[in-house]
């Protein structure tokens, strides 16, 4: 069925963000959960975007690029999850955070 859990971590409380199903499905509704972040939590703010995966440099590669197009304006850095991390959700998770600047 490829049901894939979209969570999400605010402050110290993780939740359940959305089910939804397949990867592609997962990915619009992170990128979209982005943009509403960046809209009102982070308006007016500099930001950098960090996108996180486990599994191959490909996939996290191709993960940053789709990230980057949706924010053409915002420099996307790409790194992979701690081992762990990476022993809890298994390979080819994908993650993702917002920060704002303090340089």
């Amino acid at each position: 069925m490829s049901i894939k859990p979209v969570l999400q971590i605010r402050g110290a409380k993780l939740d359940a963000y959305k089910r939804v199903r397949g990867m592609s499905a997962a990915t619009d509704i992170i990128v979209n959960a982005l943009k509403n972040d960046r809209e009102t939590m982070f308006a007016g703010h500099n930001v950098t975007i960090p996108a996180a995966y486990s599994g191959s440099e490909a996939k996290g590669e191709a993960w940053r690029q789709k990230l980057q197009e949706a924010f053409p304006d915002i420099e996307v850095e790409k790194d992979p999850l701690s081992i762990s991390i990476a022993c809890h959700v298994g390979e080819d998770a994908l993650g993702v955070g917002i920060m704002r600047n303090i340089l």
